[in-house]
């Protein structure tokens, strides 16, 4: 068969045999297709397609769910005492005391010496599990997902969860403390009262605003009887809610930002967003000094940040404890410390 007579005699089948492919154009059928075609009704349903799931593109990059920001360790500093099998810590307050008379080259006048007193804190150790079983582990697999990483991501990620909040929070029936309930703290007080109106943020000024910052240093100084400057280095902690107030210019300081005020007088200032900030009875503006004559103020305490216990199998299954421990918020000059609950 020359090739003119097997375009136009040949069946699809022996053109694709002869190796010849046709994607388009008049059709190189034999006359007698039509006729073939409609002879008979189709044995299955009409032709749909392709499954769908040969079409189907699965992204490589997961979304991940997102959590507030853990802001504890960096706005107090962070540091182990002890390990995790440490229950109690004891810390010692030291006090100079003297008095002193005339000088005489017989008198005996005049004494020194020197007072102690001892805090407590107690350590509080979490714990949670990872399971995962082998065929649980393949199946996920078949989407590409690591299934034990990312169960032991939710283990590191619920135990620092855990141990950020007890900086703030402290652990209930324990002497735990944190932020919001260490009993040494100095008392909480309150912002200035605003041309606008009430005590907060809202409405206030650039101006009103600065001075409130003002309030709260002079606060910590008069608690601290003039061991603090407004050149020493601080972090001040507040909630992302307030801190945009700190953006926003007005007409009253020559446009100029609260934030710029700010970091005009407190040379050695860094500000630190903290979503616990936000709290039932309002927004609080915390200054945190790093030390106090030279002596640290405070720190986030943990016995161990993490640890990962042996690993337990089963007939066809895994699981590990995953565990941390934390101190709280162990504050050693608590003059080094001022809030202020309304802004």
């Amino acid at each position: 068969m020359d090739f003119e007579k097997l375009l136009q005699q040949a069946s699809a089948q022996e053109l694709a045999n002869a190796g010849i492919a046709v994607m388009g154009g008049r059709p190189a059928f034999r006359s007698d297709t039509a006729r073939l075609a409609n002879d008979a009704a189709l044995i299955g349903q009409a032709s749909v397609g392709i499954p769908d799931f040969l079409a189907l593109y699965i992204d490589p990059q997961s979304i991940k769910a997102l959590f507030t920001p853990m802001r504890g360790e960096q706005t107090f500093g962070a540091f182990q005492y002890g390990n995790w099998t440490t229950k109690q810590y004891q810390g010692r307050f030291e006090e100079p005391t003297g008095n002193y008379g005339a000088y005489g080259d017989f008198s005996e006048n005049g004494t020194t010496g020197a007072n102690y007193n001892w805090f407590y804190r107690q350590s509080f150790e979490a714990q949670t599990f990872v399971e995962f079983g082998d065929r649980d582990v393949e199946s996920y697999a078949l989407a590409n997902i690591d299934r034990v990483g990312d169960l032991k991501y939710a283990a590191f990620l619920t135990l620092e969860k855990f141990r950020n909040a007890s900086y703030y929070y402290g652990v209930d029936g324990l002497q735990t403390y944190g932020l919001f309930n260490d009993p040494n703290l100095n008392p909480t007080i309150s912002p200035n009262t605003k041309a606008g109106g009430g005590t907060t943020w809202t409405n206030a000024t650039n101006i009103e605003i600065y001075n409130d910052f003002l309030k709260l240093f002079e606060d910590a100084q008069n608690h601290a009887g003039g061991n603090i400057e407004i050149t020493d280095k601080v972090k001040v902690t507040l909630s992302p809610v307030r801190y945009t107030r700190l953006l926003a210019t007005d007409a009253y300081v020559g446009s100029k930002s609260a934030l710029e005020l700010i970091k005009g007088a407190f040379t050695n200032l860094e500000i630190v967003q903290a979503p616990e900030l936000s709290t039932d009875a309002g927004e609080q503006l915390t200054m945190v000094f790093d030390s106090v004559d030279g002596r640290p103020v405070c720190a986030a305490g943990f016995t161990e940040k993490l640890r990962s216990h042996r690993l337990i199998p089963a007939s066809s299954s895994y699981k590990q404890k995953i565990s941390a421990g934390t101190w709280g918020l162990i504050v050693k000059q608590p003059v080094g410390l001022a809030s202020m609950l309304g802004i």
